[in-house]
């Protein structure tokens, strides 16, 4: 089985990270170390897209969050979410579809632009037997389908091109 490249964004990168065995034999658990931390977040990651835990109170990131007044009980201090990771998705040109673009230029302009990974064979058959699993105990959900699909590439029959790698990531 050759090196396989995918293109993951966000969501993918935090899906495949919690779908990764966390126990096995030592051959496992080493390709399961290397993966997960090629698919940490970057520094450049974590500023460009603002990724964090929200606000408990009202679902804002400490980025994004107003600031506390204890005068002023419209406000309220930062309280992080320990259970759930958000980040920003707005598209890079504008604040929204509204500023005179479709829902396709807006995906395709977002700042959670698709980073490339070069899997070597061993962490594709783990990902590709984990998807695999997933499917046969019926246990596979909407939200696994892209990162299936990332790891199931098909020749496109309509000519699209393939969406260009932001950079790129090794793991062997």
């Amino acid at each position: 089985m050759p090196d396989l490249e995918v293109n993951l964004r966000v969501r993918e990168r935090v899906l495949l990270r919690n779908l990764l065995p966390k126990e096995g034999d030592l051959s496992t658990i080493r390709i399961v170390r290397e993966l997960r931390n090629s698919l940490e977040f970057t520094e450049d990651d974590l500023e460009r897209l603002n990724v964090g835990a929200p606000c408990q109170v009202c679902g804002e990131r400490a980025g994004k969050h107003g600031e506390y007044d204890k005068e002023d009980e419209s406000t309220h201090p930062f309280i992080p979410s320990h259970d759930r990771i958000g980040w920003d998705q707005d598209c890079i040109h504008c604040s929204g579809i509204e500023k005179g673009h479709d829902d396709s230029e807006h995906v395709f302009a977002s700042k959670d632009a698709p980073v490339g990974f070069t899997l070597g064979p061993a962490a594709v058959k783990l990902v590709k037997g984990t998807l695999a699993e997933l499917s046969q105990h019926k246990k596979m959900t909407e939200e696994f389908l892209d990162l299936y699909d990332a790891f199931h590439p098909e020749p496109s029959s309509n000519g699209a091109k393939p969406i260009p790698m932001k950079k790129q990531r090794s793991v062997k």
